[in-house]
């Protein structure tokens, strides 16, 4: 009986093959693992803030009431403004004493210790804003306050995930954004409508992700630029 076997040539041929596919094919399926990590990481520090704000109001009262508006004091050498972020490093402190914090940034320090860029690829800049860094590696950066009412924003706080890239953080990918109310937190970003009139698009800044992450739990917006809440939440919806 006449036996068949690959050749050498054969064996070779086809593991190139296989490589081939698999260096076309293992990125996007890295990339995909990594947004869905990233939507869970997101939906666990939500859960984090709302729980350190409860506490915060259960101890000190509302918000409206702790939180006053930041004042400029000055012009830089640069013509940059000079704040007094005497209020956000308040707001940082109250969060801190709810948090597992190893190490708290003073204003000033670029504690994220990368460059921020754009989710269009723009770069922003550095952050220097009071921040906490957490037990796990994530970071909270605390921005401008406001003096508000029940309705109105009274802080905002930037969380930044430890990302793939060691030389830059992303809006969009790896820091997203909540708005402090009085007795609540809210992701940054609207509800309703297209997503690209919401700072959320591969063409825009990526300020206003956080929302869309949250209640559609993926990050489409990275791959594609004609998505709308109620309607269109996936790349590959038609």
């Amino acid at each position: 009986m006449k036996k068949f076997a690959f050749t050498l040539a054969e064996v070779l041929i086809t593991l190139g093959i296989i490589g081939v596919v698999a260096s076309m094919t293992l990125p996007a399926i890295i990339q995909k693992n990594n947004e869905k990590t990233t939507v869970s990481k997101l939906k666990k520090v939500y859960s984090v803030l709302q729980q350190a704000q409860l506490n915060i109001i259960n101890e000190y009262g509302t918000f409206d009431n702790l939180v006053t508006s930041n004042t400029q004091t000055g012009i830089d050498e640069n013509g940059e403004n000079i704040l007094d972020y005497t209020n956000t490093e308040l707001l940082r402190n109250l969060f801190a004493k709810e948090l597992k914090v190893i190490k708290s940034c003073e204003a000033g320090q670029n504690c994220l210790g990368k460059t921020v860029y754009l989710l269009s690829g723009n770069v922003h800049g550095e952050y220097k804003d009071p921040t906490l860094i957490l037990a796990d590696g994530t970071k909270l950066f605390f921005g401008w306050t406001y003096a508000c009412s029940q309705t109105s924003v009274c802080a905002e706080v930037g969380v930044a995930f430890p990302g793939a890239n060691k030389n830059r953080y992303t809006l969009g990918k790896d820091i997203f954004y909540f708005h402090i109310y009085s007795k609540k937190i809210i992701p940054a970003g609207k509800t309703s409508g297209k997503l690209a009139d919401d700072s959320c698009n591969i063409k825009a800044d990526g300020h206003n992700c956080a929302a869309w992450v949250l209640f559609n739990e993926n990050m489409d917006y990275i791959h594609c630029d004609d998505l709308e809440w109620g309607r269109k939440t996936k790349c590959n919806q038609k």
